[in-house]
């Protein structure tokens, strides 16, 4: 079986000095119609400046590529994430499935509002479901399918309480060995001491991603197997 350590060695050798490389035109659009206007929105609020405004894209560009090189490394098949937003991570993630032959697997996404790219919702009709909602709704909704999530990507209320009430609503439709992604894993979040915890209830590894659209440093917690 495959390690959370494996995983750090491929990234050393397939992921350094590829800042901002889309891994193809499709993901390019992605990027361009889910999440470019709205990081361009925050950049500017922030008044970036447009090295660090390139610095800060690069970070969430690889966002997308770091979600599909785990997928694809783990051999995962169905993927969920906790706050949509637009959808750059969902969609990444509904084309990768689209591209494997016969494939079943979906890309489940939730969040309190639907602000998705319709465009892409389209596009990606029958490799994502959606909803409106919480990790509540969302994990009865999986419950029903009667299926086993292999990658979750936990990306929505950051205050303190928020992480673990996701954890535990999923963690009945976690697969055995369950790769699991904890966006903003930073000191500044009231989730951060959870996190914590969390990163000792597997094994754990933290990613330093770069900064954010708002000029901040961005890292991601990332933990092999079910908890």
């Amino acid at each position: 079986m495959k390690d959370i350590n494996d995983f750090i060695a491929y990234l050393n050798d397939n992921f350094v000095n590829r800042d901002g490389e889309f891994i193809n035109n499709d993901h390019k659009e992605i990027w361009e119609k889910s999440y470019l206007p709205s990081q361009e929105k925050k950049a500017k609020e922030f008044n970036l400046d447009e090295n660090t405004k390139k610095l800060a894209f690069n970070t969430l560009i690889d966002r997308g590529r770091l979600i599909k090189e785990i997928y694809e490394f783990f051999n995962c098949k169905d993927f969920c994430e906790i706050g949509t937003a637009e959808g750059y991570q969902h969609f990444i993630m509904a084309d990768v499935i689209s591209k494997i032959p016969n494939s079943k697997s979906m890309s489940y996404s939730c969040d309190i509002r639907d602000v998705r790219e319709k465009s892409l919702v389209e596009k990606y009709d029958t490799q994502t479901e959606f909803i409106l909602g919480t990790s509540k709704e969302l994990a009865e909704f999986i419950t029903k399918k009667a299926i086993n999530l292999d990658l979750i990507w936990v990306d929505g209320d950051h205050r303190s309480g928020a992480v673990l009430k996701d954890l535990i609503r999923l963690a009945r439709v976690q697969s055995k060995n369950c790769i699991w992604v904890f966006d903003d894993f930073n000191e500044r979040f009231g989730s951060y001491n959870e996190l914590q915890f969390i990163a000792s209830l597997g094994k754990s590894i933290t990613l330093n991603m770069g900064m954010t659209a708002s000029g901040k440093p961005n890292s991601v917690l990332v933990v092999q197997g079910a908890i």
